[in-house]
């Protein structure tokens, strides 16, 4: 019976890791989600033959045997025919009688072979009641869930980018979509809810339940996506007292068309628990914080003791190609690529460039005012450094392309040419082509090439794209390691930002860990859309800042020195913090502001705070417009404080003044000191080590990066 004995437990071991396996086994991506089942059927069955050739070899032991080929089909016919729910007693007890092993094996075999044809059955003829099971029992668990709502290509790489246990806790809502398509994403392993999307629909996944919930709106129609926002807006508003406030869910509306923030304005109703986002915005944020624009700028040209760029320095920014990534890219880099005493110098080329062109302008009036508008006396003074936008309509296959641009790119100290035409292979043999214009006119320094590229293609493989060449061509852009869940919620930049905003709003991170996270999701959440972006442009300028001093900011890297002491000592941190404290600037012998780092520092983010309004469609505001509690219109979208230091003070100035004539009890020097805003722009800078506290960033010197 040792035979018999050593079959059984063999077959006991592969039924249960067949189980084991089909039960909590989480296939990798690139894994085939028919795995768990082959391997459970598989084991099964192994496990089916070889118990019912022991029973069969031990019924006919002193009988005569069947014909070997008799005999196997023996067994592989009673093997089969237990999936069908077919108790062979007569082959099976007599064995069974005698060995103990047998019989629990046997037994556990069937049960598994049974349980393996109820769980296929379901799977192939019963998916839509798995499906409604699956929603159910995942809205009465507490396991966080996520939400998908509409189609687009960003949901592809989206659901692409899922672990396993997201996967299984994924609801997808169509909206509207077919049966067939149903069926599709419940074979892909997630689950479905069809219809119109509403808050009803909403319920029965459990989203307004008080358990934890991402919903991400991701259709390719920016007006279907709104509709869901204000969908779920309606709803926190016709909420009982408080009852909106205890429910633990956010979601994340996508949009890449909008550019005005009214059409956001009636998510401010909601707490903070709606959140706006843009693909290509995700993907130009992560571009700049990876390529600050002193990363082109030669470390010998900066004044690392005053933070600025020795002498005069001409950096050019090319564009070529219009569309929603470059559009985006001009304006998030006139924001927050900045630098004391230099221009904004830009070349855009593109096919049938007009229309684009004026939407562009439209939006950024600011930007594009004459200079005797914004110079006469009638305005606060304006900024010494401008704007130098050149807008050229022309073929990206042309000679006259490839000449201009190479034209330009000789007569700037440094250039960064990015190409983003729509289509990957287009935009990386223009780069290539432009790469050997280069070459032939000697230009090997100061340049350089990028590509946009949302997928991998053996055109862009680094042996293909750059091999041996002197002057490299970066592809950036690659929407599967941009449009994940973890970067959409919970963003390195957001977080960033995240604390920036706390400071902004007086609090500081000054509360046990415990308690930060807490302050800092409460903090964001009252803030609108359009001070979180600002907040986030604030966050991408560090780097800057901080390669304006000699020093970098990089993100878990702790084989890298920490250089904070380092820092502390080169911005003068005693003393700023002194100066915070007392919310003063450094001033000279005659009462100007001192050329010192930290006001020079504060001029920067000033001079990034222009530039964000300006984008934003903010235009400065005119002095007689101005009144005691009055410095900016959102109506006109204008805004007194766009101007210099100098024009700050000379605003602060004017609103003691109206204040003391409105108000002849108050004090000039005590008023004109509560009316100052100058100081908030040294916050940034102030506060950056509690910014980075708790956070994976660090400050290191430059040259250790």
């Amino acid at each position: 019976m040792i035979t018999e004995t050593l079959v059984s437990l063999i077959a006991i071991a592969l039924v249960l890791f067949g189980g084991f396996f089909y039960f909590f086994y989480k296939p990798a991506k690139g894994v085939t989600k028919e795995l768990p089942r082959i391997v459970f059927f598989a084991a099964v069955f192994i496990a089916g033959l070889m118990l019912n050739w022991a029973g069969v070899s031990y019924f006919y032991r002193e009988g005569k045997s069947p014909d070997r080929i008799y005999n196997f089909g023996m067994i592989l016919s009673i093997t089969l025919r237990m999936f069908s729910f077919y108790w062979d007693r007569e082959i099976w007890s007599a064995l069974a009688r005698e060995e103990m092993f047998y019989s629990i094996a046997i037994t556990l075999c069937f049960s598994s072979a049974v349980l393996c044809t109820v769980l296929f059955a379901v799977h192939l003829f019963l998916k839509n009641l798995w499906n409604t099971l699956s929603i159910f029992f995942l809205k009465c668990s507490s396991r966080k869930r996520w939400i998908i709502a509409g189609k687009s290509v960003h949901q592809e790489t989206l659901l692409a980018s899922l672990t396993p246990e997201q996967r299984s806790s994924t609801i997808i809502i169509p909206n509207e979509g077919s049966e067939e398509e149903k069926k599709e994403y419940i074979g892909h392993g997630f689950l479905v809810l069809n219809g119109k999307f509403s808050a009803a629909l909403l319920k029965k996944t459990g989203f307004f339940n008080s358990k934890e919930t991402t919903l991400i709106a991701v259709s390719e129609d920016d007006v279907k996506n709104l509709e869901i926002a204000r969908t779920i807006t309606e709803h926190l508003n016709t909420s009982s007292g408080n009852a909106g406030e205890k429910l633990r869910f956010t979601a994340h509306i996508m949009y890449t068309n909008i550019e005005r923030v009214e059409h956001f304005m009636f998510s401010e109703n909601a707490g903070g628990k709606i959140r706006f986002f843009n693909p290509y915005e995700i993907t130009v944020r992560s571009f700049l914080f990876d390529n600050p624009i002193t990363k082109f700028i030669p470390l010998e040209r900066i004044d690392a003791e005053k933070a600025l760029v020795k002498g005069t320095f001409d950096f050019l920014h090319v564009f070529i190609g219009f569309g929603k990534i470059n559009r985006e890219f001009l304006k998030q880099s006139i924001a927050v690529n900045q630098i004391l005493g230099i221009d904004y110098h830009a070349l855009v080329i593109d096919k049938d460039i007009k229309d684009s062109q004026s939407i562009f302008m439209n939006q950024c009036r600011g930007i594009f005012a004459g200079g005797e508008d914004k110079d006469n006396e009638k305005y606060f003074p304006a900024p010494k450094e401008k704007y130098r936008i050149e807008f050229m309509e022309c073929s990206a296959l042309s000679r006259e392309m490839y000449d201009t641009v190479i034209n330009r790119v000789k007569n700037a100290d440094a250039s960064s040419v990015i190409v983003a035409l729509g289509d990957v292979q287009l935009s990386a043999e223009i780069a290539m082509e432009f790469r050997q214009r280069c070459y032939e006119e000697r230009i090997k320094e100061g340049i350089a090439l990028f590509t946009h590229t949302k997928y991998f293609s053996p055109i862009i493989a680094e042996d293909v794209l750059n091999g041996e060449a002197a002057i490299r061509i970066e592809p950036f852009g690659f929407e599967d390691a941009i449009l994940t869940f973890d970067h959409i919620e919970n963003g390195d930049m957001d977080l960033l930002a995240k604390h920036i905003a706390v400071n902004y709003a007086g609090t500081g991170i000054k509360d046990p860990a415990e308690k930060i996270d807490e302050l800092i999701n409460l903090k964001w959440g009252k803030i609108g859309n359009f001070k979180r972006e600002s907040n986030i442009s604030a966050a991408l300028s560090i780097r800057i800042k901080l390669n304006m001093m000699g020093f970098d900011l990089v993100y878990d890297k702790p084989e890298i020195q920490d250089a904070s002491e380092k820092w502390r000592q080169v911005y003068g941190f005693p003393q700023a913090q002194k100066l915070r404290e007392a919310e003063e600037l450094e001033r000279d012998a005659d009462g100007k502001i001192a050329d010192t780092i930290r006001n020079n520092l504060a001029r920067l983010e000033h001079q990034r705070w222009n530039a964000f309004h300006f984008v934003r469609g903010w235009a400065p505001m005119p002095k007689d417009m101005v009144r005691a509690d009055l410095r900016q219109n959102r109506q006109t979208k204008e805004h007194a404080c766009i101007t210099t230091f100098e024009g700050l003070d000379e605003l602060t100035k004017l609103q003691a003044e109206l204040k003391c004539k409105d108000n002849p009890n108050l004090d000039y020097p005590t008023t004109l000191k509560k009316i100052d805003t100058m100081h908030y722009d040294c916050d940034l800078m102030d506060c950056l080590e509690g910014n980075l506290k708790n956070t994976k960033y660090k400050i290191v010197s430059w040259a250790d990066r």
